[in-house]
């Protein structure tokens, strides 16, 4: 397969002005802060803010269930408790990464970035901490590990970060080549064609998709609109030429890097479509990338990285409504 062109460039991983994240330095199991959505903030991007906690599913597996012992709501100075958030003390115990390979996540319930680093980790088998952040403060811990943007997600890795969520996943493969199977593949131009549309999905995909609530006029929205099924169009075809002759998935007979990050985005492609209506991925128009999300989504993997739809709906239709959003009509 032939690249497409070489001048993408990879975007930063911003979910919004502010979006640095923080709590106490070194804390654990830190409480989530319900806060006001910013108008920065992308509601398609499944990075809402605040809303009531989840509750307690006891059918589902350990990974997925909200602990509420510990998860007993904070009361601030001058206001109600805070709900705590469903991520809080969430922290998975499988494979250890190996004596001194101590792996940590800080992150945000809700960001579409830490749900690729989540299912990475998932499918490598490995033990790691998450660790929920405050995204109303920046502290020393966040300042310390990613002084450049102040972003999450952030990987820890016996103490030393790796911040951006591509650059994360892709640490994970190389750093663990033994765990789980390989993102990325062996042939060197196919590995190059795999990090071309990993680009992509964020510089095309997510950027067109974060224009639909950057204004407030009629047209541009609905050009905004027209881009995002534009790009999403463009990844059914890499995934026809990627997937081969199995068209399962990006990765071919496995899941792979594409997958990881495309895949990232799901939640919120669910939620925008349930509260805005728009279909980045319909059985219509993307027939093949609508087949791979519903594999995507059977996954276990997949299960447990994604936080809960009813409350990423139930915070999209918060920020909608103080945005007043309209849904601009396709072209």
């Amino acid at each position: 397969m032939q690249m497409l062109g070489s001048g993408w460039r990879r975007s930063k991983e911003v979910l919004g002005a502010g979006e640095a994240v923080g709590g106490a330095a070194g804390q654990r199991h830190r409480r989530a802060q319900g806060e006001p959505f910013r108008r920065q903030a992308v509601a398609a991007l499944g990075a809402w803010k605040g809303g009531a906690a989840a509750p307690l599913d006891a059918g589902a597996p350990p990974s997925r269930r909200w602990l509420q012992g510990k998860e007993a709501q904070a009361a601030p100075s001058g206001g109600e408790g805070r709900k705590a958030n469903p991520r809080s003390t969430h922290s998975i115990s499988m494979a250890t990464a190996g004596s001194g390979d101590e792996l940590k996540v800080l992150g945000a319930w809700a960001s579409p970035f830490l749900v690729r680093v989540l299912f990475a980790l998932q499918l490598k088998g490995l033990r790691y901490e998450y660790v929920e952040v405050d995204l109303k403060e920046k502290n020393e811990l966040l300042l310390a590990s990613n002084p450049v943007h102040k972003k999450i997600p952030v990987l820890l890795h016996a103490g030393k970060p790796v911040c951006e969520s591509q650059l994360i996943v892709q640490y994970i493969d190389e750093a663990f080549p033994a765990s789980g199977p390989s993102f990325l593949p062996a042939d060197t131009h196919a590995r190059a064609v795999a990090r071309f549309w990993g680009a992509y999905v964020d510089d095309k995909l997510l950027s067109s998709w974060k224009g639909i609530f950057a204004t407030k006029d009629e047209e541009e929205n609905a050009e905004a609109v027209r881009q995002t099924l534009a790009a999403a169009d463009a990844l059914e075809g890499a995934f026809r030429e990627c997937s081969g002759e199995k068209l399962e998935w990006f990765g071919g007979d496995g899941v792979g890097y594409v997958d990881i990050v495309l895949g990232g985005l799901v939640p919120s492609m669910n939620v925008l479509e349930l509260a805005v209506g728009i279909k980045v991925v319909d059985p219509d128009r993307t027939p093949l990338l609508a087949a791979w999300k519903d594999r995507f989504c059977a996954l276990d993997a997949a299960k447990a990285a994604m936080p809960p739809l009813d409350r990423l709906l139930e915070n999209a239709k918060k920020y909608l409504a103080e945005i007043s959003f309209k849904t601009p009509a396709s072209k």
